[in-house]
């Protein structure tokens, strides 16, 4: 049994072995990130178009995933809007996941490094999950944006030859939390919602 138990955690370790030899590094990853199309982003859009909803829901969460392992740290950012049935109106949210092991980010603003003014940000989700040897604090952070701010970005972005818009959370815990919407991304959100929006 003990025997087994060796070869078992050898094999183990092999594969991890393995596995982390042939994951891509830190810049063959963001490389590929900056590389993708606008296409690849329009075709990963998620739509929800229900009538019995309020409704409609429009994400981006499939475009891109900020990470490679499922036991990682899983921090990520993505789009989500509504666009109320009632009214028409618009409503758009920059999502941010943040996993730390060091304490929560407790975030309070967010800032762009383009155009888009600075505003507050709201928590609202948050966990711990704790293990022998650490503890990872997840947070669901979200901030308000508009079709206008967005648009305004991305042709400021572009103008600057960019494939990014770069954004920081403030965190209260001596944290911050530094991301990235791809340009792509951006434009497909404002395709979508301009194709599905009821005030045409």
């Amino acid at each position: 049994m003990k025997h087994f138990s060796r070869v078992a955690s050898g094999v183990a370790i092999l594969a991890l072995t393995g596995a982390c030899a042939i994951a891509p590094t830190l810049e063959e990853r963001e490389q590929a990130y900056l590389a993708l199309s606008d296409q690849h982003f329009e075709d990963a859009v998620g739509i929800i178009d229900d009538s019995l909803n309020p409704s409609i829901q429009i994400d981006t969460e499939r475009g891109h995933r900020d990470y490679i392992f499922s036991w990682g740290l899983k921090n990520d950012q993505f789009f989500r809007a509504n666009i109320i049935r009632d009214s028409g109106t618009v409503l758009i949210q920059g999502y941010v996941l943040v996993e730390t092991t060091g304490d929560f980010l407790r975030g309070t603003s967010v800032s762009f490094a383009h155009s888009i003014d600075r505003r507050d940000v709201d928590r609202i989700g948050f966990d711990v999950s704790c293990n022998a040897s650490v503890c990872v604090h997840r947070e669901d952070v979200v901030f308000e944006l508009t079709r206008e701010e967005l648009q305004t970005a991305v042709t400021e972005a572009e103008r600057l030859g960019e494939r990014t818009l770069v954004f920081r959370i403030q965190g209260q815990s001596g944290q911050d939390r530094d991301g990235r919407f791809h340009v792509g991304e951006v434009k497909a959100l404002l395709t979508a919602v301009a194709a599905n929006s009821l005030q045409k």
